[in-house]
């Protein structure tokens, strides 16, 4: 009589049930994988419209600064014309005049900005504007990004030319000064 072979191999069924679980196991890996990239690439796009809102920000601030309301003519507004920064159409924006135009091209294809212009009522005419700025990614169609409205003052403009304040402005003229005047004499 021969001994008996002791059998050291997995049957069928063992296979089936370890590879069930293994598929179980990479698809749960897969699935929170695909979460993570889908999250970083949604952040990256975050980041790429806060960088160029930025950039819009700072072109309107410089773009209201270099503004000479001396030039307005009468009847026009007196602030500055609004900014259209076209960044799909790559070639053209290389060849703007304006430097800031010319340099966000390289830096953010295939976005669009706008800044228009509008009078600050609560500040004196000339120190402020709200700078209305809206940034425009090109997907297929044109969606709007981001909206937002910042108050843009001149750099260097005191204080007291930001806010006009009626009672101030009688204050100061029953005293003989200019509105918004500290009331000190040196």
């Amino acid at each position: 009589m021969q001994p008996r072979r002791s059998d050291s191999g997995f049957t069928l069924l063992e296979v089936m049930i370890a590879m069930s679980i293994l598929v179980v196991g990479a698809t749960s890996i897969l699935g929170i994988f695909v979460a993570a990239v889908s999250f970083h690439t949604q952040r990256v796009e975050e980041n790429r419209k806060t960088d160029i809102y930025n950039w819009a920000k700072d072109h309107a601030q410089l773009h209201f600064e270099s503004f000479d309301p001396s030039t307005v003519k009468q009847g026009e507004k007196p602030f500055p014309k609004a900014i259209l920064a076209d960044f799909t159409d790559i070639a053209t924006a290389l060849k703007s005049l304006d430097p800031m135009i010319r340099e966000g091209a390289k830096k953010f294809p295939g976005f669009k900005y706008e800044v228009r212009f509008e009078e600050n009522p609560f500040a004196v005419q000339g120190s402020s504007v709200v700078a209305d700025i809206r940034v425009f990614r090109l997907s297929g169609q044109l969606d709007t990004e981001l909206v937002s409205k910042e108050f843009l003052t001149r750099r260097g403009t005191p204080v007291h030319e930001f806010f006009k304040s009626p009672t101030l402005e009688k204050r100061d003229a029953d005293r003989g000064r200019p509105a918004g005047g500290s009331g000190r004499r040196g």
